[in-house]
């Protein structure tokens, strides 16, 4: 019996670093959006804990698979609970993907839209209140606030006062979400202003000159937003969220549609995407509403 202890002992000693290395090696092709292939290190693992089921669940969301990305969400945000209690980072994200995956679900239309809104916004919520500095939570939180009609939990004071919270954090883009909010309650002089702001702030970031070259697009003021687009074009040609971004613009403008779709064709074939970035998914599915 002590032989077989010892043994046993050793093997632990043993899987622990191979199972570290290999979920390490699943991480990084994570990282790559190579999404196919994480997963199938993933679901091979002996081990599966937390941090395994939220892996799993981020790969299944990125391919589109929104409710296989719940279920692996709620089992790592179960393990993570029972080891945690009401506290940690770890938790914080898990409630900002299942209100992500909640919210592409809403999206889609189905007979549950108004209950996949709800539990997109209470999971967002979560996500702030178990980590009040998860910047991604708190962006994705003020969008749902501003978009959402009161009866789903919109509300533009709580919108503001996120943004209030996201300046703290980052001066640039917390003027980007003051801009949002100026324009929803049509004062367009101060979106319009606060979007300057954020471009000075930080002059090399490309994604400030399209949130201002978007902001023009929807005030059809279309040859200042083409001038807009060249500056950020000068600053960051290739870059993956410009692209995309650029994309969408045009997509939403009903303008330049062959155009937007030479830049998705672009975006999809990059090797230099990262989770950071909209999925490959998501740039199909824009391709498809060109048909």
């Amino acid at each position: 019996m002590k032989l077989a202890r010892i043994l046993a002992s050793f093997c632990f000693l043993i899987v622990i670093p191979v199972y570290s290395q290999t979920f390490k090696e699943a991480l990084d092709l994570y990282n790559q959006t190579k999404h196919d292939e994480s997963l199938k290190i993933l679901t091979a693992l002996p081990l599966l804990d937390a941090e395994v089921y939220n892996l799993i669940a981020k790969n299944q969301y990125m391919l589109g698979d929104y409710d296989r990305a719940l279920e692996f969400l709620q089992k790592s945000l179960k393990l993570e609970s029972e080891i945690l209690g009401d506290v940690g980072d770890n938790i914080s994200d898990d409630y900002l993907w299942i209100g992500r995956a909640y919210g592409k679900k809403a999206e889609s239309g189905d007979p549950s839209a108004i209950k996949n809104a709800i539990n997109s916004r209470k999971a967002l919520e979560k996500a702030v209140d178990f980590q009040v500095r998860n910047i991604e939570a708190l962006e994705d939180l003020f969008e749902f606030y501003i978009r959402a009609p009161g009866f789903l939990g919109g509300s533009k004071p709580k919108a503001s006062k996120i943004a209030d919270t996201i300046k703290v954090l980052n001066i640039a883009e917390g003027h980007i979400y003051y801009s949002k909010l100026a324009e929803n309650y049509k004062d367009f002089e101060s979106a319009e202003r606060y979007l300057t702001i954020a471009i000075n702030t930080k002059p090399d970031d490309c994604n400030y000159r399209l949130d201002m070259a978007a902001y023009l697009t929807r005030r059809k003021r279309y040859d200042e937003s083409k001038k807009i687009f060249e500056e950020a074009n000068a600053i960051c040609s290739g870059n993956p969220d410009f692209l995309f971004g650029k994309a969408q613009v045009y997509i939403n403008s009903k303008r330049n549609l062959g155009e937007a779709r030479r830049l998705l064709d672009i975006y999809i074939s990059l090797d230099n995407l990262t989770p950071n970035n909209p999925s490959r998914y998501e740039a199909r599915q824009l391709l498809k509403s060109l048909n």
